[in-house]
């Protein structure tokens, strides 16, 4: 198995954990977000406040955990796919991570998977629209990287709109809370959590 074969089965499983598929509708390109979560992969993570390391890092352990679960250990852990596992987290990456962390960790209800959640943060994003049918006439690429740039730089609203998790009644500017305080306060002003 060759590096880009990896790479790409290793897209193919994130995606597979919030739901996207990569083969199913391939004629009904209207709800499929292909060209979307392939942007948001194409984009390396960066944080500007303190502790959204955190974020990058559960990316990371997204690919030790695909590692873990492909029959191909061998070749996985070898030098090359190593180096790969040492890059950038991409936006992704990060996203379906912290879904995951939100199904698994902190809101535990069959109804909010991660798959829910990801895509409740794309919606946050104003990414919704960009179906595989629309997303280049809608100019996909261009606004994709407007709004993961308003979104990496802090320059969205106080309130949080632009970002993942804007809220509607914030104790502080948000572009100065990091991102795991943000999803925590947007949870406690709209789900129920114990």
């Amino acid at each position: 198995m060759k590096l880009s074969e990896v790479k790409n089965d290793y897209f193919e499983w994130l995606c597979d954990n919030i739901g996207v598929s990569i083969y199913d509708n391939e004629k009904d390109t209207e709800n499929t977000y292909i060209f979307l979560v392939s942007k948001l992969h194409s984009i390396d993570f960066y944080c500007l406040v303190k502790n959204d390391d955190n974020r990058a890092e559960d990316g990371h352990k997204l690919r030790e955990e695909y590692c873990d679960e492909l029959a191909n250990y061998n070749f996985i852990r070898s030098n090359l796919f190593l180096s790969y596992l040492q890059g950038s987290c991409s936006v992704f990456e990060m996203m379906v991570a912290l879904s995951i962390r939100i199904a698994e960790d902190v809101i535990f209800d069959d109804e909010y998977d991660a798959s829910y959640w990801f895509w409740k943060m794309i919606e946050n994003l104003g990414l919704e629209e960009y179906t595989d049918e629309d997303y280049y006439e809608l100019n996909g690429d261009y606004f994709v990287e407007r709004a993961v740039e308003n979104f990496l730089g802090r320059t969205y609203s106080e309130d949080g709109k632009g970002g993942l998790f804007p809220l509607h009644n914030p104790d502080r500017d948000q572009r100065d809370v990091e991102i795991w305080y943000q999803m925590s306060a947007y949870l406690l002003e709209n789900y129920e959590v114990d």
